[in-house]
């Protein structure tokens, strides 16, 4: 994974100049917002849902803090570099989004260090960046991640998940139907509700699939590699392609790695 600008400045030691930076706290009003989109530069991304049924320990808000980092020749152009982007929140008809205002003048002189975002489980989140790990758990809601670097680890997104990654793994818990896919990593996935539709699409990388149920699945594999399944109803080990439907095949599994090997599990009692 490429490395932050400012860690990269910050390795050369004292002959690029002295550190500035400038500190993020914000809060934001949730109120009849459905739908909430982070869109952010090169920034790992981590977010905390709460139960929004229980609104004195979780107030129908955005908070998350962070830190704008910079080096320059001067501690004052190193402070003023940091200090020059703003994140933006902007609110219309039920759907908010987050991103950030980076000056002409900073860009590429600036890196942004997110902590962690938090919100009420119940709202929809689309979570957009460049370079940098994702991590959502709790959300009950619809999850949409798209990161050009970094994995993504999701924990919930009941109401359906849809991740693209460039470049990295993917470790997904969820109950609800998921749309998972990466040019080069692996892919870990475990239905922990009854059984939905999931599609799987890696380049390079292995997919671990534990299906809630396989008594009602329509079941596709696609690789070069090894072919795994073992579950109540379906025994095979084999290679290339693979498929069987069981009961209706109300459940679509669609698994694909050209370049690597395909393992499915079941949490029924085998």
């Amino acid at each position: 994974m490429r490395r932050p600008l400012s860690t990269v400045l910050l390795l050369a030691g004292c002959a690029l100049g002295y550190r500035g930076e400038a500190e993020l706290l914000g809060e934001h009003d949730l109120r009849d917002t459905t739908e909430l989109r982070v869109e952010l530069p090169d920034t790992p991304l981590s977010v905390e849902a709460c139960a929004a049924d229980l609104p004195e320990t979780c107030p129908a808000t955005l908070s998350y803090d962070g830190v704008w980092l910079s080096v320059a020749g001067s501690r004052a152009d190193a402070r003023e570099q940091a200090a020059a982007p703003v994140l933006r929140f902007e609110r219309s008809e039920g759907f908010a989004i987050l991103r950030a205002e980076v000056p002409l003048s900073v860009q590429g002189l600036v890196d942004l260090e997110m902590g962690e975002l938090r919100l009420p489980d119940d709202r929809h989140l689309d979570l957009r960046t460049g370079v940098g790990d994702v991590s959502v758990r709790g959300t009950e809601a619809s999850v949409v991640v798209d990161v050009e670097v970094g994995d993504v680890l999701i924990r919930g997104a009941d109401a359906g998940l849809a991740v693209r990654t460039g470049q990295g793994d993917i470790d997904v818990r969820t109950p609800g139907h998921a749309e998972l896919r990466t040019s080069s990593g692996n892919v870990e996935v475990v239905q922990t509700g009854d059984a939905r539709d999931l599609l799987v699409h890696t380049e390079q990388g292995t997919i671990v699939v534990t299906l809630a149920s396989d008594a009602d699945v329509d079941l596709q594999i696609d690789t070069r590699g090894r072919i795994t399944v073992r579950t109540p109803a379906i025994t095979t080990i084999t290679s290339g392609h693979f498929e069987r439907v069981n009961g209706s095949g109300s459940a679509r599994v669609r698994l694909v790695s050209p370049r690597g090997d395909i393992e499915v599990r079941s949490v029924d009692p085998g």
